[in-house]
């Protein structure tokens, strides 16, 4: 009876098998982690031995994720050449659009300072207003999301959501969600990979030149000083 539960188990994932002892089932089996889906993302949690933890825990979701409230968004994902601290850090920062996004999204020559008002600031959680010209909320909750949220009147709200996620030594990837409650329509009249092709993947491009030569250069400064 054991011998066919374990068959029926192991045969559709080890193809051609026709028989797997207990012994070998050991070695072909894997480790159920903690799991749920939301907003069109897969949230898992790496420790199978906090299970009551992980169900207590609330997941980084921002408001404007919520097709209940009539928000729309798209996404992208990519992983980069490099480190989750400068990926953080480039993100936090607005003032390096119009230099990185020179004729995709900005204008050098439109480059001005952004002013900006510390909210709140915790251990877990930051937010930062900024004013003039370029007005927006920006949201830090540990440990990976990063959020610009705009209002553009008249009850019109956008933003974008990432989440920085560590992978490797100068290796980081980016989920970004870009979420807005009008103009929904063109969410089924604009195709995925046009918008990446002419937006999301020339901006991070324009990071990705920028910050992988910086952290070589910052690496060998650091190599000579020690």
């Amino acid at each position: 009876m054991v011998g066919n539960l374990i068959r029926k188990v192991f045969a559709p994932i080890i193809p051609q098998a026709e028989a797997v002892t207990p012994q070998q089932s050991q070695r072909y089996c894997v480790t159920l982690l903690p799991s749920q889906e939301h907003s069109g993302l897969l949230w898992v949690w790496p420790d199978p031995q906090t299970r009551d933890l992980a169900a207590a825990q609330p997941l980084p979701i921002s408001p404007i994720i919520d097709a209940s409230q009539g928000f729309v968004w798209s996404s992208v994902m990519r992983d980069l050449a490099y480190d989750w601290q400068t990926l953080v850090e480039n993100v936090s920062d607005p003032s390096h659009v119009p230099f990185a996004y020179h004729g995709v999204q900005g204008n050098r020559k439109q480059a001005a300072p952004i002013p900006m008002e510390v909210l709140k600031s915790t251990p877990e959680l930051i937010e930062v207003q900024t004013t003039g010209a370029f007005s927006t909320q920006i949201i830090f909750q540990l440990p990976c999301r990063l959020e610009y949220q705009f209002s553009l009147g008249e009850g019109r709200q956008a933003g974008m959501v990432t989440y920085c996620i560590p992978i490797a030594p100068g290796r980081s990837r980016i989920v970004a969600l870009f979420a807005r409650n009008f103009a929904k329509g063109l969410q089924q009249v604009i195709p995925r990979w046009l918008e990446h092709m002419k937006n999301r993947n020339p901006v991070l491009d324009g990071d990705m030149i920028l910050l992988h030569a910086q952290e070589k250069q910052f690496r060998q400064q650091t190599q000579h000083q020690s």
